[in-house]
C-alpha cells in the first residue's frame, strides 16, 4: 500500500514553498520542487505534445515510487509539474493533485518581481522546454517563433498564465482527485483555514484549529499591481490573454 501523497501544481508565485514548510510542521514529509531537475523539462514537453502520457507516466514511476513506498504521507508543491497533471493521476491511483491558481494580475506583477521570461530569457531558458513557450505548440511554425522573440516579460507571462493553467485544468477535470485551489481563497483569514483543512484530510492528518489559524496569517507571496504600474496597452493585453481562461476559476479580468 503506498502512503496518502498530494501533489500541488501551479504556475509558480503561488504560495508552494509556504504549503510544503506548513505540511512539514504537520508531520508529513513536505517537499518544495524536489526535482529531479529534468521534471520541468518533462512537464513542458508533455503540456506542449512532445512527450505522450505514458512516457510521463514510466518517469513519474522511476522518481517517486520509492518515496511513495514509505509510510509516512508525502506533500509535493511545485510548479514543474504543471504540465504532468494528468500523468499523476494514472501514475499514482491513490494520489490527490490540487492545483492553485492565483489571479492573473497577482501572478504577472511577482512573476515580474520574480524575473521569469524575461526579454531574451536566462542563458537556462534557452534549453529545450526550460519554460513552457508558444512555439513548442507548434514547432515548425517560424511566425510563432517570431512572435515569441519580440514579445516582453510581461506578454509572455500572460500568455503563461493561461497556456500553464489551461494544461493542469484540462488534464485533471473529471477526476474526483483533482480540484482547484485559489491562492486567494488559501491566504483568507476565514476561508483559508478550511482549505488548509482539506488537504490536511487528504494526507490524513489531524491538524487542530490553531494550527490552521495561524499558517493562513503570514504573509504569502503578496504582491499587487497598481493601475499605475502597467500601461493601458499592458493593461488590454493582459485581458485579451488571460481573460476567457480566468472566467473557469471565478475570475474576472478587466483593465482598471
Amino acid at each position: 500500500m503506498s502512503a496518502r501523497a498530494v501533489f500541488v501544481v501551479s504556475t509558480g508565485r503561488t504560495g508552494t514553498q509556504f504549503l510544503a514548510h506548513t505540511v512539514d510542521a504537520w508531520g508529513a514529509r513536505g517537499h518544495h520542487e524536489p526535482g529531479p531537475w529534468w521534471l520541468r523539462h518533462l512537464s513542458n514537453a508533455h503540456a506542449s505534445g512532445a512527450v505522450s502520457e505514458a512516457r510521463a507516466v514510466r518517469l513519474l514511476h522511476r522518481v517517486r515510487d520509492e518515496a511513495l513506498a514509505a509510510d509516512e504521507p508525502w506533500f509535493e508543491a511545485s510548479c514543474l509539474d504543471h504540465g504532468l497533471v494528468g500523468p499523476l493521476l494514472v501514475a499514482f491511483p491513490e494520489a490527490t493533485v490540487v492545483q492553485v491558481i492565483r489571479h492573473p494580475v497577482g501572478y504577472v506583477r511577482s512573476a515580474q518581481d520574480w524575473g521569469a521570461y524575461r526579454f531574451g530569457g536566462r542563458p537556462l531558458n534557452l534549453l529545450p522546454y526550460r519554460r513552457l513557450a508558444a512555439p513548442q505548440f507548434d514547432r515548425w511554425n517560424p511566425a510563432e517563433r517570431l512572435r515569441w522573440v519580440g514579445q516582453d516579460q510581461f506578454e509572455r507571462l500572460s500568455w503563461a498564465w493561461s497556456a500553464m493553467n489551461r494544461a493542469m485544468r484540462s488534464q485533471g477535470e473529471g477526476s474526483d482527485r483533482f480540484r482547484v485551489l485559489r491562492f486567494e481563497d488559501m491566504t483568507d483569514p476565514a476561508r483559508g483555514p478550511q482549505e488548509l483543512a482539506r488537504i490536511a484530510d487528504d494526507l490524513g492528518l489531524d491538524v487542530g484549529t490553531d494550527a490552521l489559524d495561524a499558517a493562513v496569517q503570514q504573509r504569502v507571496n503578496a504582491s499587487e499591481a497598481k493601475a499605475g504600474d502597467w500601461t493601458p496597452e499592458q493593461w488590454a493585453r493582459l485581458v485579451d490573454l488571460t481573460a476567457d481562461e480566468a472566467q473557469h476559476y471565478g475570475y474576472d479580468v478587466r483593465a482598471p
